[in-house]
């Protein structure tokens, strides 16, 4: 399987490859799927460069820039798959590669992995007694 997702209670990560070099690639847009078929977008962090009357980060100016993308926007109990779509163009201007995108395999964001439960946070240091 070229995309894989893992998950925790707390947050999922996917990681993918392709088999070949894409040429023209400067990215991949990640797209998030819930349960009930809704896509999402997952913001890219990492931008070429920001104009300064955009206040928020989409695929069309920065695509993430690496091969795995946790998902820190994936709710407790929700279950998800990912759509990883190569991305291509210019810098703010970018569109899909005309590669077919890849699809991740469901994971479901819960503690309970039998036989044990296991929790995880992103606390910050400040708050760990």
């Amino acid at each position: 399987m070229p995309a894989i997702a893992f998950s925790n209670n707390d947050i999922a990560l996917v990681a993918w490859t392709f088999d070949r070099h894409l040429d023209g690639c400067l990215g991949f847009a990640i797209i998030q799927i819930d349960a009930s078929g809704k896509e999402t977008v997952l913001p890219a962090l990492a931008e070429f460069r920001r104009p300064a009357e955009r206040s928020s980060s989409d695929h069309r100016a920065g695509a993430v820039q690496k091969f795995w993308w946790k998902d820190l926007f994936a709710k407790r109990g929700g279950t998800y798959t990912y759509r990883i779509v190569p991305m291509g163009g210019t810098p703010g201007a970018l569109k899909p590669l005309g590669v077919p995108p890849l699809v991740s395999n469901a994971v479901t964001l819960t503690e309970k992995r039998p036989p044990f439960s296991a929790y995880f946070n992103r606390g910050i240091v400040a708050t760990q007694r």
